[in-house]
């Protein structure tokens, strides 16, 4: 008998895993939807379905490392997709994006940030910031967007954590693109620490950004201070879908403000209200 798993393209088995694939990509759990393309790969497939499946193997691996902020290990494993198959246009545009996103944090790196360097990272990052003004704070918008992935999932911690450092990024940016730099001050349960000074810097220097956040400082403070005071309280409490959906309502509209206030960010094409999500199927994604 083969080393392979017994099954065929057609046989109960493998029409299970694809089964079980497919309810976990909806679900946009490409960790374990990944665990299932190897279960799939194991199984004794013809030549034209192996190709398919290894070229979704590589698909949902990219975005397994994309949904845990791994940007870089994303961008390579669509760059080996683009060396052995033919890409199609949507992942070609998730590519970009990504690779964007990995620019950008090390664009957000400070100047003093040490690393010991290797050979592979002079050619990193595949992307630079050239002219900060006429970008878009991308990390924050692929923070909301996970955060929306994990409540979703019903993991409304996670999720509240990842729109407060949203929040964070968000000031952070429009303060690097004045050659400000700061550290992060999130915390991981979403504790914000001095994010609120980030805000008021930007609106003493005259940002729209920070007219933007005078309008709306009372009703985030109120939301963000209520979800850390629950904090305090109840330490092992865990946060419920009404606080999650409270704090993302409020968030995402002060965003939304901010890049329609910016006059870089409103003639993007990149915004929060236009940022893709990553996916919930692999129609268009391999040939």
């Amino acid at each position: 008998m083969s080393k392979a798993m017994v099954g065929t393209s057609n046989s109960a088995a493998y029409m299970g895993y694809r089964k079980i694939f497919k309810g976990l990509l909806r679900e946009q759990n490409y960790f374990w939807a990944s665990r299932i393309v190897c279960h799939i790969l194991a199984m004794d497939l013809d030549e034209r379905d192996k190709k398919l499946w290894r070229q979704v193997e590589t698909v949902v691996k990219a975005f397994d490392y994309w949904d845990r902020f791994d940007y870089r290990s994303a961008w390579e494993e669509l760059q080996g997709l683009a060396l052995f198959f033919n890409m199609t246009e949507q992942i070609k545009n998730y590519q970009d994006n990504v690779e964007r996103l990995a620019g950008i944090v090390e664009w957000l790196k400070p100047e003093t940030h040490n690393r010991n360097e290797t050979e592979e990272d002079l050619f990193w990052p595949p992307y630079f910031v050239h002219r900060p003004y006429e970008e878009t704070p991308l990390l924050a918008y692929d923070l909301i967007r996970n955060a929306e992935r994990k409540a979703r999932m019903g993991w409304f911690d996670d999720a509240v954590a990842r729109l407060c450092w949203a929040m964070e990024m968000y000031a952070r940016f429009a303060l690097k693109r004045r050659g400000i730099s700061v550290s992060f001050l999130t915390d991981e349960r979403g504790t914000t620490a001095g994010m609120f000074e980030n805000y008021e810097l930007l609106s003493q220097l005259g940002e729209p950004i920070g007219k933007t956040w005078k309008q709306y400082q009372h009703w985030i403070m109120e939301a963000i201070r209520l979800h850390e005071g629950n904090l305090k309280a109840h330490r092992f409490k865990p946060v419920v879908r009404e606080e999650y959906e409270k704090i993302h309502g409020v968030l995402t509209e002060f965003i939304h403000r901010c890049d329609m206030a910016d006059p870089y960010y409103r003639v993007s094409k990149r915004t929060l209200s236009n940022y893709p999500d990553l996916p919930k199927h692999v129609h268009g994604l391999v040939l």
